[in-house]
């Protein structure tokens, strides 16, 4: 148990370093703070998961640092794929999109930063987590199990609100796929009269006043459903309204 506990402090404590870099990544260039996360607490699962499998499984090879490079970026390139291709699959939506980037993996991985991941591997084992652990490894074992529990609490609390919020918008994507293809098919001459009545029928399925979904908007530029239309529909609502919002 008391192993068990130490790494689930590591992947909490290695989530939220994903997720102050994530934040820290796209937020300076957008000049304003933009939570990262999948979940709405502070914590990016997939750095977590990542790291504890890096620090499980290449702490034998750490001190081939060439080697540790290139397991580090295989394994870490592998939790990205199959967590989007997870994701994509459950909540029928594409979340990121690296189709741009050279040599890139059906979009779900790239080079660029694959590479970033090997050498966050070498970073981790060879200076990060021996400090982690021995820091972890000051507090009594009571307090790590117990904190260890209460981790896990909130994450399932976290995780599930989430998961239920994202099911609920990837439900209403067809209705709103739906009314836009109406849209296309109702055009006549008068377009701004339709586009306006399109948009006062459409306004029932806007779910860009939910905060988890203004979250999630922000936090995956590439979002999209599988065909694309109902999400750029719900990002425009929300640029409309922060803009009206403005003046």
């Amino acid at each position: 148990m008391e192993i068990l506990a130490r790494y689930t402090l590591y992947f909490f404590l290695y989530s939220f370093a994903g997720w102050v870099c994530e934040c820290i990544y796209c937020g300076l260039p957008a000049k304003k703070f933009i939570n990262r996360g999948f979940l709405a607490g502070p914590i990016c699962p997939i750095y977590g998961s990542g790291a504890v499998l890096v620090i499980w499984l290449l702490t034998p090879v750490s001190q081939n640092v060439l080697l540790l490079f290139l397991l580090g970026a295989l394994l870490t390139s592998l939790v990205e794929y199959v967590t989007s291709w997870g994701m994509e699959k459950l909540f029928h939506m594409t979340w990121w999109d690296y189709s741009t980037y050279p040599y890139n993996l059906n979009g779900r991985v790239c080079l660029k930063n694959s590479t970033l991941f090997g050498l966050m591997s070498v970073l981790l084992l060879k200076f990060v987590h021996p400090r982690v652990s021995q820091f972890i490894l000051g507090i009594p074992a009571d307090r790590q199990l117990l904190l260890a529990a209460a981790l896990i609490a909130y994450l399932a609390v976290d995780g599930y609100v989430t998961v239920m919020s994202t099911l609920r918008l990837s439900g209403k994507l067809p209705e709103i796929e739906a009314a836009l293809d109406n849209l296309r098919d109702r055009l006549t001459a008068n377009v701004a009269e339709d586009v306006a009545q399109a948009r006062q029928a459409l306004a029932i399925l806007d779910l860009t006043h939910r905060f988890t979904h203004r979250r999630l908007l922000d936090a995956f530029p590439r979002l999209s459903d599988l065909r694309g239309e109902a999400t750029r529909y719900l990002r425009d609502r929300l640029d409309e309204r922060r803009h009206t919002s403005q003046r």
